[in-house]
């Protein structure tokens, strides 16, 4: 018999075998990033380590696997995932830190908007090079390398829901910068302080560390699955929100799975649907604006008129490429968040015969693929982060000559012209008034001598 009791960002399922007392439990936990944890419990005498109760490790390697079919059981599709998980891992990681290199090292680049693109970046990495190796681990390696313990299933479980959370909020605070400084541009110079903008930078930080407390209280379970397609062993984590529903109810008769669902309504709200509510809102008066036509302002002549329709264009600019960003987020984490609920709300759901374990990787894999993703789509859609990306890696191939005995031919002049170009593209002044470079006359006049730019007078 195959029962599924769907709980709180879970799904929860309990199969019994024929000529067995095997039960199968899935236990679903939605961490904001897409987690449906298959929790295996015995309790009878075909095991041969007798399990009293859900939270308890048992040893995969010493109990009779039961039918179950995941194309993961598949050595192909596991290999295929290693190879793309590791692909996307690497391309965030290089990705977000030369963005993160890019803000840091370019004053220039220091804007409210590039700071929360640098936070994004930073949560981006984490998840690149600590969650995304972990969670391929999870749900591939045999149980038999005994990776998961309780400890590192609460850091993993727990880590996971605060870099995704934080994500969000960053999205959610350039989405409301971007609103201001396109559709309400005078509130907006009000607004944009330093000391404004470093306490929300700490509030996408303290919130989701202090929101994501309880997934610290999880473990770890094994359990050895069989089908046409070949046998899988797999040490997983799961919550332990059972426990607490003991704890505050009692243990005689507590209703299990209350502290569960009512955590999942909360995260789901305020992790995943208001945050996106108030994203597509503002992103659709944003496009709005943006379809209408720069209006000039009266008494602007000359290169003043010139530098502010280039600083409006700029603005709008941004604000695109703000719009990709967070549509990207929302394509990327939907089938997860589908997945949950789908899974919360059908009573009997699609993971109790099958492919939970190929469900839960492909479901991930989409989630992080933003994370690599966000670093292209600056590279695509700013000049500005475009040249900076180019300056990078200009650099790391002059290392790389410089190790070889190879030299390449040194441009004086290059890093002057780019950073009055950024300086200009920018918008950032001083005082009230600002002195319009004539970049292409300069150009023409400038000769190098013993590697030093000169003025051709």
């Amino acid at each position: 018999m195959l029962r599924d009791n769907i709980t709180n960002l879970s799904l929860q399922g309990d199969m019994t075998l024929s000529q067995n007392d095997m039960h199968w439990r899935n236990d679903s936990v939605f961490d904001y990033s897409a987690t449906f944890n298959g929790v295996l419990y015995f309790n009878g005498s075909t095991a041969t380590t007798q399990v009293e109760g859900p939270y308890t490790n048992v040893d995969p390697c010493n109990v009779s696997p039961f039918p179950y079919r995941d194309y993961t059981q598949l050595s192909s599709v596991r290999y295929t995932f290693i190879v793309l998980y590791a692909l996307v891992a690497l391309l965030a990681a290089v990705g977000n830190t030369m963005v993160i290199w890019t803000i840091f090292r370019n004053k220039h680049m220091r804007t409210v908007t590039n700071y929360y693109i640098m936070n994004l970046a930073v949560s981006d990495f984490l998840v690149a090079t600590f969650v995304m190796p972990l969670k391929l681990l999870e749900y591939t390696a045999p149980c038999t390398w005994q990776m998961f313990t309780n400890t590192l299933c609460s850091v993993l479980y727990y880590l996971l829901p605060v870099f995704v959370f934080t994500s969000v909020l960053t999205l959610v605070a350039i989405a409301l910068e971007r609103y201001y400084a396109v559709v309400h541009p005078f509130a907006a110079m009000k607004m944009h302080g330093k000391s404004r903008t470093r306490k929300i930078l700490a509030a996408t930080w303290i919130i989701p560390i202090v929101v994501a407390a309880p997934f610290l209280y999880c473990t770890s379970f094994a359990f050895t699955i069989q089908s046409d397609m070949g046998l899988a062993s797999r040490q997983i984590c799961n919550d332990r929100f059972d426990e607490i529903d003991e704890n505050i109810q009692g243990s005689d008769t507590p209703t299990k799975g209350t502290f569960r669902k009512a955590f999942f309504f909360f995260l789901f709200i305020a992790i995943y649907l208001l945050p996106m509510i108030i994203i597509l809102v503002t992103c659709i008066r944003i496009i709005h604006t943006l379809l209408q036509p720069i209006v000039e302002k009266d008494g602007n002549l000359g290169d003043s008129r010139n530098f502010s329709r280039k600083r409006e264009e700029n603005k709008r600019k941004v604000a695109r490429m703000v719009i990709v960003v967070a549509a990207s987020f929302i394509l990327a984490w939907t089938p997860f968040y589908l997945v949950s609920v789908i899974s919360q709300l059908q009573k009997h759901s699609f993971l109790k015969s099958s492919n939970f374990l190929f469900t839960m990787l492909i479901t991930h894999l989409f989630g992080f693929v933003n994370s690599g993703v966000n670093p292209l789509i600056y590279y695509l859609m700013s000049e500005r982060f475009r040249r900076a990306f180019a300056a990078i890696l200009e650099n790391v191939c002059c290392c790389i000559c410089r190790t070889l005995g190879l030299r390449k031919r040194e441009n004086p002049t290059a890093d002057w012209f780019s950073a009055i170009e950024d300086s200009v593209e920018s918008g950032s002044h001083v005082g009230s008034r600002r002195v319009v470079v004539k970049l292409n006359t300069i150009r023409t006049n400038v000769v190098t001598e013993n590697g030093h730019a000169y003025l051709n007078k």
